[in-house]
């Protein structure tokens, strides 16, 4: 079995009955910067459809969709959202530095309206700042940070580190996925092929 890692980049395309193709599938959780909850999220990042085979290509957008869960006051809660995502390379790399594998980052931006999956109330939409290093399919995460919605646009900007959850085998990455998802959502049936391909 192939070791893998999630919070990654997996070029693999699968496809879907919606014709949906997943670029990568990703976890991390946060501790809020304002209300101290600790937050767990499911980021799948469909394939772009800008018709270019280089893969460090800046050009490209994404859209994502990202589950968020949480508890607050002893009530489990899950929500569900979408998101743009841009994904930056360093244009002006050495051979050396080539070799050694692309500096990135991404840019998560999710958008309104949060759909409730579980528990009750409303969620406003997060972003992301991911910065690493990818080699192949393998990332090294250098910095990732959480902002609330729409302070991208704000001079005082509050942020919460964030960290990757690296998973290095299939059935690990079975059993996230389920904390995210039922077998009855759309996405369940999609997400554990993906996952299966690492098999």
């Amino acid at each position: 079995m192939k070791n893998i890692v999630i919070a990654a980049f997996f070029f693999l395309s699968i496809s879907s009955a919606q014709e949906k193709k997943i670029f990568s599938l990703e976890f991390y959780s946060w501790v809020g910067a304002n209300d101290n909850i600790s937050y767990e999220i499911a980021s799948i990042v469909f394939e772009s459809n800008i018709d270019s085979q280089d893969i460090y290509c800046n050009n490209k957008e994404y859209n994502a969709q990202i589950r968020v869960k949480y508890s607050d006051k002893g009530v489990e809660k899950i929500f569900d959202y979408n998101a743009y995502v841009n994904i930056l390379y360093l244009d002006n790399q050495t051979e050396v530095q080539n070799k050694n594998g692309n500096f990135y980052t991404m840019i998560i931006d999710g958008y309104a309206p949060a759909r409730l999956i579980k528990g009750t109330g409303n969620y406003n939409p997060d972003n992301f700042i991911v910065s690493g290093i990818v080699t192949g399919t393998t990332p090294q995460i250098i910095s990732a940070y959480h902002l609330d919605d729409a302070e991208f646009l704000q001079q005082n900007i509050k942020y919460a580190a964030l960290k990757p959850e690296y998973i290095l085998t299939t059935d690990e990455g079975r059993a996230k996925i389920k904390k995210f998802f039922s077998s009855n959502d759309e996405m369940y049936r999609l997400l554990m092929l993906y996952i299966a391909n690492f098999d």
